[in-house]
């Protein structure tokens, strides 16, 4: 069931479409504010804000900084991991790991218009996600990632499989993805590509020029 706020709907009519995640591992403190100027007036489509290691507190207080730009840039903010913070704080939606709420108890918290997302390494996972709960579904690592050194890079072929059987949920390709590549990830099915070091890394709002041109191009 695909999302009928009118910020999620906007992110779908974009196709391609850039995923931008904002994980506080790689941004610092004093360039937090810095950093969510540059995505939510660059580039990106959707953002998700990624804190494993930060308090509650910390995430809120960043949390009310990052939707009130989004917000004015009508760029629908989701939260890692965490249905009950994305209720609190009033984001757009969450995005789920294996260990987390199930979709159906986020989009029983959440309600029909936000945003649920899925992350999955394999065809097996791919193939236990209930579709009718999801609006994208994550595919990866499809490269070697700088985050998430432990995790096997699959290649493309798991987006082929991932768009080949959608059932109206996108599927964003994440892990690994750089300018260099990113064209191999949409010619293989990919509606969004999810990045961190890529966008984060260095100079953000250069980053996000570089990025708005690929996709700019592919939309023309």
């Amino acid at each position: 069931t695909l999302s009928s706020s009118s910020a999620a709907s906007d992110v779908y009519k974009r196709q391609p479409f850039i995923y931008a995640i904002l994980d506080r591992s790689v941004v610092t403190d004093e360039g937090y504010e810095d950093a969510v100027r540059a995505l939510t007036t660059g580039c990106v489509d959707i953002v998700q804000y990624r804190a494993k290691e930060k308090t509650p507190e910390e995430r809120r207080r960043d949390l009310v900084t990052l939707i009130a730009a989004a917000g004015r840039a009508g760029v629908p903010v989701i939260v890692n991991d965490d249905p009950e913070l994305a209720a609190e704080v009033g984001a757009d939606g969450v995005h789920l790991g294996a260990t987390d709420p199930s979709p159906g108890e986020a989009r029983s918290l959440l309600g029909p218009g936000a945003i649920v997302g899925v992350t999955v390494h394999s065809v097996k996972e791919l193939s236990g996600v209930d579709r009718s709960l999801v609006d994208y579904i994550a595919v990866g690592s499809i490269f070697p990632s700088r985050t998430k050194r432990d995790v096997p890079p699959v290649g493309t072929d798991l987006i082929e499989i991932a768009a080949r059987s959608a059932r109206g949920e996108k599927i964003v390709a994440i892990g690994g993805i750089d300018a260099g590549n990113i064209d191999s990830v949409f010619d293989a099915g990919a509606d969004g590509a999810a990045m961190v070091s890529a966008l984060l890394s260095g100079d953000v709002s250069k980053n996000c020029f570089t990025f708005k041109e690929i996709v700019d191009r592919r939309r023309a």
